[in-house]
């Protein structure tokens, strides 16, 4: 079982009736509430307003993802996550702009707490890759959030 799936059956999530909407498929909206919290605590910790900022970015993108999902990411953190299986939930449904704006998203998910660490910046460049989005595309998003909030690295 990999971590989606577990994720799905904490959360008593049926497969039987997902759909493509993007505001209705479960896969790509837990995808996005993973890599942003893989985002938020690849500094090794996650704060309060890592967490009120994922919560608003998903609200804003109509996403419905309950509180208790934190307390799931948490217990089930120490199991290997591979990045590249939510990615993949995601390539197919986004275009190149809607990437371009989940990496400023996941930007603003690392800058919530004013301080852009190293191993952020890694994380959002490995979605980056990923995404098979450019370099200036990756550079150009964290220059705007970064300049955006004020955040400092």
């Amino acid at each position: 079982m990999n971590f989606l799936d577990i994720i799905k059956k904490s959360l008593n999530i049926d497969n039987n009736n997902i759909e493509v909407d993007k505001n209705k498929n479960t896969d790509y909206n837990l995808s996005l509430g993973v890599l942003m919290y893989l985002v938020a605590i690849s500094d090794e910790k996650l704060t309060e307003d890592e967490k009120l900022e994922i919560i608003r970015i998903l609200e804003k993108r109509n996403i419905d993802i309950p509180n208790k999902i934190f307390d799931i990411f948490k217990e089930k953190e120490k199991n290997s996550v591979d990045i590249y299986s939510f990615t993949t939930d995601i390539n197919p449904i986004f275009n190149r702009q809607e990437k371009i704006k989940l990496i400023e998203d996941l930007f603003k998910v690392a800058c919530s707490d004013n301080k852009l660490s190293s191993s952020e910046i890694e994380t959002i460049r490995t979605i980056s890759t990923l995404f098979h989005l450019s370099h200036d595309e990756f550079i150009n998003a964290k220059v705007k959030i970064i300049d955006k909030t004020g955040c400092r690295i």
